[in-house]
């Protein structure tokens, strides 16, 4: 039998990391075998080698199994080698995917890794600005902004732990005891550590100081604007706080359709909100897609 992880992937890894009880952890992924069959049982072996000289536990990614494309022939090829590596050896290999997965003739053990709940994210991102961050004593009211911040970061990102310590590290390093400098990074990072790369498709808008006085609008598309970014600001409270996403699971995402002529605003107004949120705007020009 052999142990599949299915989450977050900075938290497989420190899983991995607590399973391996002191011992080092090495990661490999199934995209770094050769292309050459022959190969394959040279490479396995090898691996075998290493894993027994060094006394560590392998994190195998096998995100390649579920890729989309691949044959069968290819996707029983590699199951087949993977079986092989586990059969050897059981104890020394944890395995890490997006879903579950099954081998020809090992038992797989699936454990999926939980959610985060809003509060949960939130002691975890104050645990780890505490590593940084030195203990003042300071006022409520000077640490009320601090602890707003992060709910909202909770609320619009849901990062691994080790995506928030990654992004604590960095904003602590940047803002050396500015507060306010501290959480335009803490921002910054989640950002970039949510950020997709579309391959040219779009171009990413960070978020500006535009505001409200700078865009005019009639008082019923200006409500209907900021009920926009009022829905998306506490949308984690109803979904999860008040229970509507067991309710309806699915169709949880916001989205507006703005309509006009050239020139009337519509592109200020989705930077405004995005801005307002502090959120990257992503803008595609489907001219250059289709």
């Amino acid at each position: 039998m052999v142990q599949l992880l299915t989450g977050a992937d900075g938290d497989q890894r420190q899983i991995a990391a607590l399973a391996a009880a002191g011992r080092p952890v090495y990661e490999f992924s199934l995209y770094q075998l050769p292309a050459d069959i022959a190969e394959l049982d040279l490479y396995r072996r090898l691996l075998e080698r290493e894993i027994l000289v060094n006394h560590c536990l392998l994190l195998v990614d096998c995100g390649r199994l579920q890729l989309a494309g691949h044959s069968e022939t290819e996707r029983y090829t590699l199951c087949n080698w993977l079986d092989q590596l586990v059969a050897v050896l059981p104890n020394a290999c944890v395995l890490s995917a997006g879903e579950p997965i099954e081998l020809p003739r090992t038992r797989v053990y699936h454990q999926r890794l939980p959610t985060l709940s809003q509060s949960e994210q939130v002691q975890l991102w104050q645990h780890c600005l505490s590593d940084f961050v030195q203990p003042q004593t300071p006022a409520k009211d000077s640490e009320a902004p601090l602890i707003s911040t992060l709910q909202k970061l909770s609320g619009h990102f849901a990062l691994s732990s080790r995506q928030v310590r990654n992004v604590t590290q960095r904003a602590c390093h940047s803002a050396a005891g500015d507060l306010r400098a501290l959480e335009q990074q803490l921002w910054r990072g989640s950002r970039e550590q949510c950020r997709q790369h579309l391959q040219g498709l779009a171009k990413v808008i960070e978020p500006t100081d535009l505001s409200w006085d700078d865009l005019i609008l009639p008082d019923a598309e200006s409500d209907a604007l900021q009920t926009i970014m009022t829905q998306v600001r506490q949308r984690r409270r109803v979904y999860q706080q008040w229970g509507f996403a067991r309710q309806v699971p699915y169709g949880l995402g916001i989205n507006a359709l703005f309509t006009g002529s050239s020139g009337t605003g519509k592109t200020m107004a989705a930077r405004i909100i995005a801005s307002q949120l502090q959120l990257d705007l992503y803008h595609v020009d489907l001219s250059s897609v289709v």
